[in-house]
């Protein structure tokens, strides 16, 4: 009677009939919501991913069964492991909790409450650090090197992070467990665990299963964690951000969405299927429940399993919050724990008013998404509402989804009227509290679910209505649950700023707005740009600007359209000179160019404006209509990029890229091999120690506050330094940080350079002349006219200098007194002059340069030499009875990469005199430290004599057996003064094999390569300027490589460019430092330009440089190097006519490819060492190794990208090869036209115009064409020449694709999808025929070739290049535009009626210029390919005549 009287009291209160009505509202209130902000956003975006160009399509399905399949099975493969796991983990921990007693099982259940605080992201970074490659743990403790990353590790990490929710989720069941039936198990004589597996763990069937369901929802919907840990093991959820980000394609990120929901809808449905037939055991009655602890204590094996599995899901939270803990209150500099605030106090004093915004929001979410999801559980499962089931699935569909997709149909759903809630605080906690609706749901209807039906009969047979049972009975006992989806829903609302800035100012008394101008100041204060903006608010918020830039801001009142305050400095009387009390008054600081918010060293200061002095603590500015303000990066900068290293004789000289985010910076070095790291400017005590020299980084020196930097006055300014006293020929890893006010950040990657040292070069002795001996022989003087006298000792005579040139002593050298050693005619005569004791015939000299002080990689711009002038010899520079004439020069390395000369002259010499004169450049000076001199020797003119042609693909007449033996013969015979055979001896007994295969008439299958000469950088380019051409060839710097080049004109000549694999922008490619002619070019790859520790070397290119003929016939072959895969389409694939035959030469490419890219790792070494890659050795990496690589060339682009990922673009979903070959004949024609179409875009002509209709083209001058010629309107607008390169290369922070004007350059992960465009076809009457199936391979690519052929004086940066990009997204005119999908024309709309002047930037300036395209184009884009190059000019598109 006790327990009904209150309840009887309060009914007879209170009108029934109103508490039934409140009840229904709130039950219309909770489903109403449901529908609006979970079901109607998931409805947009499938409506999205079936939208196609007419309506309904599947397309985008299929593409994705093609090509992403494996994602969805990475995902569901990954979700089931975790769940299952989780799932165990989560029951033996809530076991242990259960029997751990009262006071241990709230400390236990303490913990698991603070472990759901942090994301899953904060997690996995906690387990790379203690359990990665270098972890504190396995690198640190153990000594092991483990991989983390992987399906694995994201397996763990995911177990570990969902195990705590279902901890509590299951403890919260077990607590409300009738535990008579555990007394009754003991009673009949079970053991603890007996009674554990076989009574207690099947009552809780039913949690476990929701468990279950739960991390398997949370593990899809996941993408965090995968994106720390997964590595290269991609899921649905990583591959929809980047094509939302990386390709800008909302369907085919909303239809991988839609797939996300199949495995959770056929879980749902078991789920709920289980349930109904699971009979529910357990009585909630609060009599028979008590402390587990008080009832048993587990022993044996189910004990030792239950702490076991426990224990360690402790000890990993102890081990990651204790790291988190610690760093965040300790610092450690050079090996001292010291304990600190100062992270606390950076919190409070720069980001309170960040993190205050955040904890609110993420209150609101916690509290009202509790509240909902609880009211939502007890209507659909206690109450069992018609149709509840369903309104469950809704439910939980969201929760699978990642946050961003689950926010594109939010954006989808909620930017128009009458629910336009974007860019407003509103959506955000909406998308956060329906989100995460499941967790409480569920978490609810564990409790519920222990809560006697009894009580709600009780209460309704005392007279409670439904809203009275829910208040009084339901909602107490619900408790539990409402903290679970409390602390869920917290750690869901954190938020991150951006860069950008700020300015306010007080409104002024009869004004309708304001006028700003914003002028960006150059580093010596002038003015590089000026944007004005008019806004009716007393705030503007610009972004998209650089760091450390300078800009001064102006402000001006208005009034309506007829009145303006001026600018402070146009108003009358002004005086820029003035001084006062105020800032306002103070005139002299408005245009001094330093900036008023911030000091030198970038501290953050304020203007007092009525003292007028800057003032630390004070961030105000003061009352001044003219302020300087310097933009400050929010977040320590990233490591250095762009760094090269450089031997020097016992030192590196190391320069980096000018950093966005920072001007100083540290540099750390170390020899390979060795352990610790040493910091270069160091002067001061005490130097830096490394605190860990086993592991691979400088400990201690990132991530550093700015009280923790205490070496600030060491800091390097500037973007090179010079380490000196190294040891002299060692090799020397490099890493660097970067430093700015808000502290030090992250390391670099590692480079590598190695110093050069004093050791003699490996010249060929074979036939030398002067031969060594006590003096060397056969030398009688050597004798120089100039030299630098400080170089020697006092008293040294010209004699003494010269003979140090053919001493045989590396350490002499002569050093000239100036740049010119015959450059000028002047200068002939004055340098090493050797007479030699009778005369020799001579053809090739060696010479090196001075050792030591930089001058061992000495280079030359001119090269002579000179010989007496004899009766009857003509030719060459005549001086002083010499004849000087030019050798052809060649820099080669010996085996230790020590560079020499090699000179060989036309045509041998007979001569007792040899003056060599060499020239480099003004504030240089030229040095010998040897020269050699050699006998004529025949044997490489009478091999190369044996061939009819420059390709050696025929012998000449005459070759017979005698005479190849013959030569064989000498190229076999060791000379037997020096005791060595000819230096070029492999290559002669190849070529000597070749003439004796051409002569047994064996078919030699040559790689023949075919150049264009009509591919040339001349006339318009509009910013490309590759016109190289691929051989088909990769090589490291120091092979030897021999290329043969035939031509029809025999004086063209060519540059050689070799390319680094996935190098750095700066490092892309280097051009050969000599011309290639016709004939055989015999080269030494030169030392690469890139010194990170990867593999060097690249593929190989020729263009055409001088003296060659619009129609040429040239013809190359490349002994040497590594052949990979080449496909060829060059004047061929922009004829429909050649279909077939373009087929027939990618299906053999892709046989070539294939069979390629199998043998790729059996060409690389299986384990290295340190000194390996000192010498360019390294294991295969299909990132980094210069073999993974492959050549395709059109008419218009070039694609050097990795092998594998070309394959698996031509592969990915396509089984048989036809349907292959189609895929590579249909992204070549994309590739032409995405071209086609940004030439036509810009009026570009790739053939003459018949504009006069006289079916010819002539040098008439023409009205129409503004007094022009059709040729010289084509010649003026005439499409490049040139050809675009898609080159695979390192990206810089931030970026996955970049372009330059020879490359547009794109990273490892994009490279696959520049194998899967499909051109849009027209049918022979101009009309699109596959709308649906035309992609040009998405914004990305679009965006970056806009880049380059934006023009001069017609470009705005991230706005008109994206005009290329917006014409081939919507090329068939009914894709949506990234316009169309966003807010773009009310954002146009809002700046035209702000009255705001200039262009804006962004999104907003991009649909302002496109709008010009869509007022003024009236016909087809799809036809603008054609009507841009007919004889009609004013059908011409909009873009096009402003071009041209």
């Amino acid at each position: 009677m006790n327990n009904r009287k209150p309840i009887k009291k309060r009914a007879s209160l209170y009108d029934a009939h109103f508490y039934n009505i409140l009840d229904y509202f709130i039950l219309a209130i909770l489903v109403a919501g449901v529908l609006i902000f979970i079901l109607y956003p998931l409805l947009c975006m499938v409506k999205q991913s079936f939208a196609g160009t007419e309506g309904f399509s599947t397309e985008v399905y299929k593409s994705i069964f093609s090509d992403n399949l494996v994602l969805v099975k990475n995902s569901v493969f990954v979700g089931n492991l975790s769940a299952f796991f989780s799932t165990i983990a989560g029951l033996l921990v809530a076991i242990c909790v259960w029997v751990a007693g009262k006071k241990m099982g709230k400390v236990l259940e303490t913990i698991l409450l603070i472990s759901m605080v942090s994301p899953p992201f904060i997690a996995s970074l906690a387990y790379i650090q203690l359990f990665g490659r270098n972890g504190l743990i396995t690198k640190g403790i153990l000594g092991l090197s483990l991989n983390p990353y992987g399906w694995l590790g994201v397996v763990v990490m995911q177990t570990l992070f969902f195990a705590s929710l279902n901890a509590l989720m299951i403890l919260g069941m077990l607590k409300k467990m009738d535990m008579s039936l555990v007394r009754a198990s003991f009673d009949l004589g079970a053991s603890s665990g007996y009674t554990l597996w076989r009574i207690v763990v099947p009552l809780l069937r039913p949690i476990l299963l929701s468990c279950y369901l739960l991390s398997f929802i949370r593990s899809i919907a996941d993408f965090g964690t995968p994106v720390v840990i997964g590595g290269r093991f991609e899921t649905v959820s990583t591959e929809i951000y980047m094509q939302v980000i990386g390709y800008s394609r909302l369907d085919k990120s909303a239809a991988l969405n839609v797939l996300l929901l199949v495995p959770t809808i056929i879980v749902f449905v078991l789920y709920r299927y289980l349930m109904k037939k699971n009979e529910k055991v357990i009585d909630g009655n609060s009599n028979k429940t008590i402390e587990a602890g008080n009832t048993f204590r587990l022993r044996g094996m189910s004990a030792i399993v239950v702490w076991l599995g426990a224990g360690f899901f402790f000890v990993m939270m102890a081990l990651e919050y204790g790291s988190i803990f610690l760093n965040s209150f300790s610092r450690n500099l050079r090996g001292k724990i010291t304990f600190t605030t100062m992270y606390l106090k950076a919190l409070l004093e720069r980001d309170m008013d960040t993190f205050v915004r955040s904890v609110e929001y993420a209150l609101i979410v916690a509290i009202v998404g509790s509240v909902i999801g609880m009211l939502l559980s007890y209507y659909i499962e206690r109450r069992k509402i018609k149709l509840g089931g369903v309104l469950d699935f809704i439910i939980t569909l969201p929760y699978m989804l990642p946050g961003s997709c689950f926010g594109i149909g939010y954006i989808l759903a909620f930017n128009h009227s009458p629910l336009k809630f974007t860019g407003t605080a509103a959506i955000v906690v909406l998308n956060m509290i329906y989100k995460q609706m499941s967790i409480t749901t569920k978490a609810s209807f564990s409790s519920l679910q222990q809560i006697s039906i009894e009580l709600d009969a009780a209460a309704r047979d005392l007279g409670a209505n439904k809203f009275l049972v829910m208040k009084d009975v339901i909602l107490p006992n619900m408790k539990q649950a409402f903290a679970t989806g409390f602390i869920n829903n917290f750690t869901s609302g954190t938020a991150v700023g951006n860069e950008h800035f700020v300015i306010g100012w007080d409104h002024e008394p009869n004004v309708t707005g304001y006028e700003i101008k914003i002028e960006e100041l150059n580093d010596n204060g002038t003015v590089s740009r000026i944007d004005t903006y008019r806004t009716s608010e007393n705030t503007l918020r610009v972004e998209g600007v650089n760091g450390y830039q300078i800009y001064r801001m102006s402000i001006q009142s208005l009034s309506g359209d007829d009145w303006k305050s001026g600018y402070k400095d146009e108003q009358e009387g002004y005086d820029k000179t003035a001084s006062g009390d105020t800032n306002l008054l103070n005139n002299s600081n408005d245009k001094d160019g330093i900036p008023d918010n911030v000091d030198a060293d970038y501290n953050t200061q304020g203007w007092n404006s009525a003292s007028g002095v800057l003032v630390k603590d004070n961030k105000i500015y003061g009352a001044d209509s003219i302020v300087e303000l310097q933009v400050i990066p929010e977040t320590r900068p990233e490591g250095p990029e762009g760094i090269t290293v450089k031997g020097v004789y016992k030192g590196l000289a190391v320069s980096w890229k000018s950093h966005k985010k920072a001007k100083d910076y540290d540099l750390y070095y170390r020899k390979v091999g060795t352990g610790a790291w040493t910091k270069a400017n160091d002067p001061n005590e005490p130097k830096y120690e490394d605190s860990n020299p086993t592991n691979d980084i400088p400990d201690n020196v990132t991530e550093l506050t700015p009280e923790e930097k205490t070496d600030k006055d060491e800091l390097i300014r500037g973007t090179s330094y010079n380490i000196n006293n190294l040891e002299e020929g060692a090799t020397y890893e490099i890493k660097m940080t970067a430093t700015n006010h808000h502290g030090t950040g992250g390391l670099s990657k590692t480079y590598l350079g190695t110093t050069t040292k004093l050791i003699n070069p490996i010249v060929p002795n074979y036939k030398l002349i002067n031969t060594p001996n006590d003096k060397t022989n056969h030398i009688v003087s050597a004798k120089v006219k100039h030299y630098r006298k400080e170089e020697y000792p006092e008293g040294t005579t010209p004699e003494e200098i010269g003979m140090m040139t053919v001493d045989n002593d590396y350490s002499t050298y002569w050093m000239n007194d100036s740049w010119d050693g015959g450059y000028n005619w002047g200068a002939l005569g004055i340098t090493p002059h050797i007479t030699l004791d009778k005369e020799y015939t001579i053809d090739t000299i060696r010479f090196t340069t001075r050792r030591d002080s930089g001058y061992e990689n000495q280079g030359f711009s001119d090269i002579k030499i000179g010989i007496p002038v004899k009766d009857g010899e003509t030719g060459g520079t005549i001086k002083n009875g010499y004849r000087y004439i030019y050798p052809s020069v060649k820099a080669e390395l010996d085996k230790n990469k020590n560079k020499y000369y090699t000179l060989v002259l036309n045509e041998p010499v007979t001569t007792s005199e040899i003056i060599i004169a060499p020239s480099t450049w003004p504030g240089d000076s030229p040095t010998i430290s040897e020269i050699k001199l050699y006998h004529y020797d025949s044997l490489k003119s009478d091999v190369a004599s044996l061939f009819k042609d420059d390709l050696m693909l025929e012998l000449s007449e005459g070759v017979t057996q005698e005479k190849i033996d013959e030569l064989i013969n000498r190229a076999k015979t060791i000379d037997p003064e020096s005791m060595e055979y000819h230096p070029d001896q492999d290559q002669l007994l190849k070529d000597l094999q070749r003439a004796q295969d051409l002569l047994n008439d064996i078919n030699l299958s040559d790689n023949i390569k075919i150049l264009d000469s009509g591919i040339r950088n001349q006339g318009q380019t509009i910013g490309q300027s590759n016109n190289y051409q691929a051989l088909g060839v990769a090589v490291k710097p120091g092979d030897k490589v021999n290329i043969y080049i035939g031509s029809s004109r025999k004086d063209t000549k060519f540059n050689l460019a070799i390319t680094q694999h996935n190098g750095e922008s700066s490092t892309g490619y280097q051009v050969y430092n000599q011309k290639l002619s016709v004939g055989k070019n015999e080269i030494v790859i030169p030392e690469s330009k890139f010194n990170m520790d990867y593999e060097k070397g690249g593929n190989l290119y020729l263009s055409f440089d001088s003296n060659y003929d619009e129609v040429q016939n040239v013809q190359v072959r490349v002994s040497g190097g590594t052949e990979i895969p080449h496909l060829n389409v060059n004047n061929l694939i922009d004829d429909a006519a050649n279909e077939q035959k373009v087929k027939e030469l990618i299906r053999e490419y892709i046989k070539n490819l294939k069979s390629y890219v199998a043998t790729l790792p059996s060409r690389y070494p299986s384990q290295v060492s340190a000194e390996d890659k000192i010498n360019n050795i390294y294991r295969y990496d299909a990132e980094t190794s210069i073999l993974n690589t492959t050549d395709i060339e059109g008419e218009r682009i070039t694609l050097s990208l990795p092998a594998d990922q070309v394959l698996k673009g031509i592969q990915g979903g396509l089984s048989s090869e036809e349907e292959q070959v189609q895929r590579v004949y249909d992204t070549l024609l994309a590739w032409e036209q995405i071209m086609k179409i940004s030439y036509a875009q810009q009026g570009l002509l790739e053939n003459p115009v018949d504009f006069d209709g006289d079916g010819k083209i002539t040098n008439n001058k023409l009205e129409k064409l503004g007094g022009k010629s059709e040729n010289e309107y084509f010649n003026a607008n005439r499409a490049p020449r040139n050809r675009i390169n898609i080159k695979y290369q390192r990206m810089f922070t931030g970026a996955f694709m970049y372009a330059s004007s020879h490359h547009v350059g794109i990273g490892y992960g994009s490279s696959a999808g520049m194998m899967t465009g499909v051109p849009f076809k027209l049918d022979e009457n101009g009309k699109l025929i596959n709308s649906e199936d035309g992609q040009l391979f998405g914004w990305g690519i679009g965006h970056e070739i806009g880049h380059v052929h934006d023009r001069p004086g017609l470009t705005y940066a991230e706005v008109t290049n994206n005009i290329l990009a917006l014409m081939t997204q919507t090329y068939n005119d009914e894709n949506s535009s990234r316009i169309e999908d966003g807010n773009g024309y009310e954002d146009v709309y809002d700046r035209v009626t702000s009255q705001s002047v200039g262009v804006p930037k962004g999104r907003t300036g991009l649909a302002m210029f496109w709008q010009l395209h869509l007022a003024y184009d009236d016909s087809y884009t799809y036809n603008m390919i054609k009507t841009n190059s007919d004889g009609d000019l004013d059908n011409d598109t909009f873009y096009s005549k402003l071009y041209s």
